[in-house]
């Protein structure tokens, strides 16, 4: 079933154990032909080994590849970077980080970058993965990220990782908020127990409209493994119509890109 249809990684990164840029390209370019994935998005991070002008450079070569710009909304110059990334550089969304960058999603300053987004017409790709102390101090951690989406209605926010054990939260975060999409990465391959893999199934199988991407986060978890994932289990549910959405068609869409 998975060689059936187009399959876009939208969640990936350059493996940083090489010394070189071009090594870590080649790397991903062999991982993306060994598990059968026609094309993917290259996160860039805030502390990269590699700057955001070498992404730039070795996606603007690539047919398979394109880049997302991380912006820090902590950074007085933020906004300017961003438009930099898009309108100079060629990068087709913005990845922020608010577990890295210790700042709330719903904070100002991050809602504030949302909305300039949506002005350059860019998807915002948000981490959402409670694994460290101050996401859990913070308190109402799903309740965060639902008013930063009543906070940026004309912004397409793309929650990562599934919101992690928030999962349900999430799903209806999604079915509700017409400008909140779900990236299905990191948290099937991470979370072992049984009762939240069918967690997460239900959560793509539920969320039957245009609202999940698939991603790896390569090289954090293996490209193969996470797309076997949805299909080693038959009575999962999910249904070839929902597994297309989910591969490529609504990542397709989001960043125009057919």
């Amino acid at each position: 079933m998975i060689d059936s249809c187009v399959i876009f990684d939208s969640h990936l990164h350059f493996n940083e154990n090489f010394d070189s840029i071009e090594d870590a390209y080649d790397d991903l370019q062999n991982q993306l032909l060994n598990s059968s994935v026609d094309k993917g998005l290259v996160i860039h991070l805030e502390d990269s080994k590699w700057s955001y002008r070498q992404f730039a450079a070795v996606c603007k070569e690539s047919k398979n590849l394109r880049w997302i710009s991380n912006v820090n909304p902590n950074n007085d110059n933020c906004i300017d970077f961003m438009k930099k990334s898009v309108l100079e550089y060629g990068a087709v969304g913005v990845k922020i980080h608010p577990r890295i960058n210790r700042i709330n999603p719903d904070h100002p300053s991050v809602i504030n970058v949302c909305n300039q987004a949506a002005k350059l017409s860019v998807p915002v790709t948000i981490d959402a993965f409670p694994a460290d102390i101050d996401s859990i101090a913070s308190g109402a951690y799903s309740a965060r990220y639902a008013k930063l989406a009543q906070s940026c209605k004309e912004t397409k926010l793309v929650y990562a990782h599934l919101g992690g054990h928030y999962a349900l939260d999430f799903m209806f975060m999604a079915k509700a908020a017409a400008n909140v999409y779900l990236d299905a990465s990191l948290s099937p391959l991470y979370y072992k127990p049984k009762s939240l893999s069918e967690i997460f199934r239900y959560v793509v199988g539920n969320l039957k409209e245009n609202k999940i991407l698939f991603g790896s986060d390569y090289p954090s978890k293996d490209i193969r493994e996470s797309l076997d994932f949805w299909f080693c289990d038959n009575e999962s549910g999910l249904e070839f119509k929902v597994s297309s959405n989910l591969f490529a068609h609504t990542a397709e869409q989001l960043y125009n890109w057919k």
